[in-house]
């Protein structure tokens, strides 16, 4: 059994979105489109800790009647997912919360594994404007693999037919950016993803 319900992550990036009023438009549609496969991870580098973090609570509102997850990057917030980078910032030290990391590769997944991470966030898998060079589906399916049980989210130039191969290269789900925050609806984008996912 996954350790996470929702499959599809919609990563915050206030620019892109055309500011903080409209991001919380677009993640209130994709969260009352998804429910409880959706979650919200709030990455804002720009962000002062405690600017990010009320950013966090003003996404929980929105999102929250819905049943779409929570997760905050970098911070740790109660009744809320951790999201970590790739290499050596150290784990939660409540063994309880459930937290994710970023990895690259198949030994950064099982890295990710020895820390009891709940998820692994790879790639990315596909190019994408800021990241020209991608990982591939073959490093997809093979940090899936060194995954075993753990669930793995791929990310990086997705949209529907690109989770349906992230799907079927073994990973539990998809974290997007532009696919949702960029499209002329964002609900249905979502609806199309989580369909693609299914």
């Amino acid at each position: 059994m996954a350790a996470i319900a929702w499959r599809l992550m919609v990563v915050t990036d206030r620019a892109l979105a055309g500011g903080e009023e409209r991001l919380l438009e677009i993640v209130e549609a994709a969260a009352r489109a998804g429910g409880a496969d959706v979650a919200v991870q709030v990455r804002e580098k720009d962000l002062d800790r405690r600017a990010l973090l009320a950013l966090a609570a003003r996404v929980r509102e929105r999102i929250a009647p819905h049943g779409a997850a929570l997760v905050v990057n970098g911070w740790p917030v109660a009744d809320a997912g951790l999201q970590l980078p790739a290499g050596d910032v150290p784990p939660p030290a409540d063994a309880r919360r459930a937290f994710g990391r970023s990895a690259h590769s198949a030994d950064e997944v099982r890295r990710a594994l020895a820390q009891r991470a709940s998820w692994v966030v790879f790639g990315p898998v596909w190019p994408t404007r800021d990241k020209p060079r991608a990982t591939g589906v073959d490093a997809l399916r093979a940090a899936c693999v060194a995954a075993g049980a753990t669930p793995v989210i791929a990310i990086g130039g997705i949209g529907p037919e690109q989770a349906r191969e992230a799907r079927a290269a073994g990973a539990h789900g998809v974290a997007v950016i532009r696919a949702v925050l960029a499209a002329t609806d964002p609900a249905a984008a979502t609806t199309a993803l989580l369909a693609a996912l299914h």
